[in-house]
């Protein structure tokens, strides 16, 4: 496993030699930005690097507050609370929830919102819809919440959300959904999933969103937005009042970079629009539709890559193209959930990249193609 010195961004140096860097979640390379980087030093000038007290301190610091206010009108969500991690956030929400609701858990829901793993729903997302009819006319409880990722990082699927129309009026519910990454990228302003979760969304099936915001964002913390009486109860936890919060000089960058942001979200969304382009995702009607790159004509139906608008992460189900790029580029390629698993291998764009930067990637993408289907 190679080890480098410096933060990866555009590039990443290992052993001496600069690659192109396609991994990670930093997808608006927020850290490397200079406009941002400004905007940090000045926090850091108001507020130091660190707050070292609790947020249930009888002096509070007005930033999280404004943070946290901005965040909520920016979400649609009555009230919103930051956190020192996604994790944390996680945590914090699914132990401040009844014991004895009935849970459902989606597929690949990150362990921050599980409470026991063997819960998880073993299969697709889609058939997980279609079970949820069944499993919520089971439950042993009056009250059900429902837990969801809003989308598969990992095998780049968009989730949708218009079985949230049919659940049932019998039943109290309560909806959470991980929205870590897809807040800062996806929707307008960076709002992510929520615009698509709304309009399907019964008076009747409360609303949670929950996640890190350290990923688009890049602030070294996670969220719970949702209901008043909610994050009014959430604030009375021990998650919350026995944890240091999120450092304050990020929160303050936060709030002043919204501009930086809507920039970096624009190249970004360019990146994804070339990197179709030169590997010919545009040139095929179907494929495009169904959100695959189409590859290896030699080789049967295999795909090069799935993906969807404008999420920049690209999954190929050949491993081995990892290693074939490694002289110039960094994908992402790993064992996933575990050690022994299947390795799960993406090029991840992010808004650092240049015009250059993607067809030096396509080229050696194509490169790799051709000699796929020559074998």
């Amino acid at each position: 496993m190679p080890y480098t010195h410096t933060l990866p961004g555009r590039t990443v140096n290992i052993d001496g030699q600069e690659k192109l860097y396609f991994s990670g979640t930093s997808y608006l390379g927020i850290n490397h930005q200079p406009a941002y980087q400004q905007l940090l030093v000045e926090g850091i000038g108001i507020y130091g690097g660190n707050y070292s007290s609790s947020r249930s301190s009888n002096l509070q610091l007005a930033i999280y507050e404004e943070a946290e206010h901005f965040l909520s009108k920016l979400l649609s969500q009555e009230a919103v609370l930051t956190f020192s991690s996604g994790y944390q956030a996680g945590q914090a929400l699914m132990n401040a929830l009844p014991k004895k609701a009935h849970y459902i858990f989606a597929p690949k829901t990150h362990p921050a919102v599980w409470q026991r793993e063997q819960e998880v729903w073993p299969g697709s997302f889609p058939s997980w819809v279609l079970s949820l009819p069944a499993q919520i006319a089971a439950a042993s409880s009056e009250e059900v919440i429902i837990v969801t990722n809003s989308l598969d990082p990992l095998f780049a699927e968009k989730y949708k959300f218009n079985w949230l129309a049919d659940l049932p009026v019998n039943k109290k519910i309560h909806v959470i959904i991980d929205d870590s990454h897809g807040l800062g990228i996806l929707g307008e302003k960076g709002k992510g999933i929520i615009k698509e979760v709304k309009p399907f969304l019964p008076q009747h099936v409360q609303l949670t969103l929950v996640g890190s915001i350290g990923k688009a964002w890049g602030i070294p913390g996670g969220i719970v937005a949702g209901s008043s009486a909610l994050i009014n109860q959430l604030k009375k936890s021990p998650f919350f009042t026995a944890a240091s919060p999120i450092p304050p000089a990020y929160l303050y960058a936060f709030l002043k970079a919204q501009a930086v942001y809507q920039k970096a979200r624009n190249t970004l969304r360019e990146r994804v629009r070339q990197f179709q382009h030169y590997v010919g995702g545009e040139k095929n009607e179907t494929a495009q539709q169904n959100n695959r790159i189409t590859g290896f004509p030699k080789s049967g139906n295999a795909e090069l890559f799935k993906y969807f608008d404008p999420y920049p992460v690209f999954y190929t189900p050949h491993n081995e193209i990892s290693k074939a790029l490694e002289d110039t580029c960094v994908l992402s390629s790993f064992p996933y959930p575990n050690p022994n698993s299947e390795p799960v291998t993406r090029v991840v764009l992010n808004a650092l990249h240049n015009d250059e930067d993607i067809k030096v990637l396509s080229s050696a993408v194509l490169n790799f193609a051709h000699r796929l289907e020559s074998r």
